[in-house]
């Protein structure tokens, strides 16, 4: 990801200087523990803050005592959770 895009606010931004709102469909990636939930998170509530309509899956992990347990499925339109996995 280009160093001005590490903040939610300013790719969000660069959609309207790119003349119109990007459509489509990106992919964040990165490693373990990196913030790509965290960070498409804070992108999505910006969205919705300016007026938009946000749509899309997240998958966060939810943990107890520091460790991962399962993982989430996070409907970015309706806010509903529901459990996507956990360990055998």
């Amino acid at each position: 990801m280009p160093a001005s895009f590490r903040s939610p606010g300013v790719l969000l931004a660069s959609f309207f200087t790119q003349g119109d709102l990007l459509h489509g469909l990106f992919l964040v990636c990165g490693p373990s523990g990196a913030g790509k939930t965290t960070w498409l998170e804070k992108l999505a509530t910006l969205a919705r803050d300016h007026g938009h309509t946000v749509g899309g899956l997240l998958s966060p992990a939810i943990f107890e005592n520091g460790h991962k347990v399962a993982i989430e499925l996070l409907d970015l339109a309706s806010g509903q959770r529901r459990l996507l996995a956990r360990p055998r």
